[in-house]
């Protein structure tokens, strides 16, 4: 069951809740078109993850929406602290820190930003007119250039309290219109945390995210470069 996320109540928005089934689109990954030296120089903005897709059999004694709640929180965050401390980025910003720029844009451009995501088929092209100046506005907004656009987590049993996370993932120039980076990184906790109580999923899915989200940066910083077709991240 898929449940998609409310966006962060600190900006005010909300999404209608729907459930879905199946795992994100698979495939390759398509060629990166991002120039050597420009996340060395550039800040990139995190947009808000858009939907979390929970394990089937979730044990009842959890909310399940405020695990996802949490766990978006967490991706948010978590990618632009994995972004700055790897050196991916020059800087990243995670959505709490721009909040309010993206607020005042409203719904209707984040919901043509994240659009273009889930239409995008190949990096190096340029996005569609509507969703080019959606992101035109979001740089001019919050006055960077290149935005990562996490769109869906699926979040999937790989053994006991061992969890494997799949993040739908790009990179967009919002200056140019252009998408640089489109991938599924890949990341799982390695080992189940100890003891028996429900708490422990949590915990578990939380290392998963953690692994995932380093996943991203790891591939991020690799892109343009050989051998780089799959990101995936064991934990720590």
């Amino acid at each position: 069951m898929a449940r998609r996320l409310a966006l962060p109540s600190l900006v005010g928005w909300a999404l209608v809740a729907a459930c879905a089934g199946g795992p994100p689109p698979g495939g390759d990954d398509s060629v990166p078109a991002i120039p050597g030296d420009l996340l060395a120089v550039e800040t990139v903005a995190v947009l808000p993850l858009l939907e979390v897709v929970l394990p089937v059999g979730t044990p009842a004694v959890l909310d399940r929406d405020s695990l996802a709640d949490a766990l978006a929180a967490f991706v948010d965050a978590g990618l632009a602290q994995a972004l700055q401390e790897t050196g991916t980025a020059s800087r990243a910003l995670a959505p709490a820190g721009y909040a309010p720029a993206l607020a005042a844009l409203g719904p209707a451009t984040l919901a043509a930003a994240y659009a273009a995501a889930d239409s995008a088929a190949a990096t190096g092209d340029e996005l569609s007119g509507p969703a080019a100046r959606a992101f035109a506005d979001l740089a001019a907004a919050v006055g960077v250039r290149l935005f990562l656009v996490p769109r869906r987590l699926v979040l999937e049993p790989a053994g006991v309290l061992t969890w494997r996370g799949d993040l739908r993932v790009a990179l967009v120039d919002g200056q140019s219109g252009q998408l640089l980076w489109l991938a599924d990184p890949r990341g799982q906790n390695p080992t189940p945390p100890p003891g028996d109580s429900p708490d422990l999923l949590a915990a578990a899915l939380e290392k998963t995210v953690s692994a995932t989200v380093s996943a991203v940066a790891r591939g991020l910083g690799s892109a343009g470069k050989p051998d780089t077709a799959d990101f995936e991240d064991a934990g720590p």
